[in-house]
């Protein structure tokens, strides 16, 4: 297996089990923080997986999505929907 097949692989499977996370959430919006929403192959698997559920990065709520010290902090809109974050 060549080394840009394992990352293919690789890429899926992280999309596939935030997927998996979001719908087990049953939330109508995904936001994403971490350096994988640099990823435009990972974002647009996680489109492709979660139909109606257009995956957004933290940093359309003022959030950067890949803050140096880490963790993630969402402004008081986003706390009174029902949202999950995914860490990718």
């Amino acid at each position: 297996m060549s080394a840009e097949d394992v990352v293919a692989a690789l890429t899926f499977l992280t999309a596939r089990t935030v997927a998996d996370a979001v719908r087990a959430a049953d939330t109508t919006e995904e936001i994403a923080s971490g350096g994988g929403t640099r990823d435009p192959v990972l974002m647009g698997t996680l489109g492709e997986l979660l139909p109606g559920i257009a995956p957004r990065a933290s940093d359309a709520l003022g959030s950067p999505s890949c803050p140096g010290g880490g963790g993630t902090w969402l402004p008081p809109p986003a706390r009174e929907r029902r949202v999950r974050l995914v860490l990718v």
